[in-house]
């Protein structure tokens, strides 16, 4: 029975997962997946221009497969961690800002 009370298996289901299938009406959920460095699946059901715009780079970068009947891309070779890159971009604004 599901009543709500107790932990929350999501974490766990990452950290187990050999690959995962989300819906793409969630940054989040797809960018948690993708951490994980397990193959990722996406059923696109909508969520707006932004969220289009994410899937299709995703896609494009073979990051992440359509659950659409076409070929799921290989893994993404480790979980991808964007922190640096945001870091150093962020650096660079402050710098270009500064007096």
């Amino acid at each position: 029975m599901c009543d709500g009370q107790g932990d929350n298996p999501y974490q766990g289901i990452l950290a187990l997962a050999d690959q995962l299938a989300v819906t793409g009406d969630s940054v989040s959920m797809v960018s948690e997946a993708v951490a994980t460095g397990q193959p990722v699946a996406v059923f696109d059901i909508g969520g707006g221009a932004r969220h289009a715009q994410f899937l299709a780079n995703l896609v494009q970068r073979e990051v992440v497969g359509l659950l659409d009947g076409s070929p799921m891309p290989p893994s993404a070779g480790g979980p991808i961690n964007a922190t640096p890159a945001a870091a150093e971009r962020v650096r660079r604004l402050i710098q270009a800002k500064a007096w």
